[in-house]
């Protein structure tokens, strides 16, 4: 099931504890869903590619939003995952757990102000486009050098 494209659908989403599986799509293009994206990511759960991505009322912190997804077994940000979030804000932290950060991963993440590599020491691969879109970005965004 999926809810790709209603985007006059006014809903608040959550996800129960025995979800397994977000498929393709999903949400995709549903511009008044609203929630917090940090309750939405959990590394027990396998998403699909632009689950969210259009989604412009989530709301949130990037950084704990990453964080919540990353715990447990979690070495890559998959491709498209973060795709479409403009509205989360904060920093985007790259934890020593990962290993490749997939294409367009962080796609128009247009409220981010930051990206923090300072503990991606296994960080093997970045993917196309994985930071584009995120104009929020100032001069002095990276803290360490790949």
């Amino acid at each position: 099931m999926h809810f790709y494209g209603l985007k006059d659908m006014e809903l608040e989403l959550s996800f129960n504890e025995g979800l397994k599986k977000v498929g393709n799509y999903a949400f995709y293009n549903c511009k008044k869903l609203t929630g917090d994206v940090t309750n939405l990511m959990r590394s027990d759960i396998t998403y699909g590619t632009n689950v969210f991505d259009g989604c412009e009322s989530l709301t949130g912190n990037i950084g704990s939003a990453i964080e919540y997804y990353t715990k447990g077994d979690v070495t890559e940000i998959p491709n498209d995952l973060f795709a479409g979030f403009k509205s989360l804000t904060g920093t985007i932290k790259i934890s020593s757990k990962i290993t490749r950060i997939g294409d367009r991963a962080f796609l128009n993440c247009s409220g981010v102000t930051g990206i923090d590599f300072s503990e991606a020491t296994n960080l093997k691969e970045i993917g196309e486009e994985a930071f584009s879109g995120t104009t929020s970005l100032g001069k002095d965004t990276f803290n360490r050098s790949l």
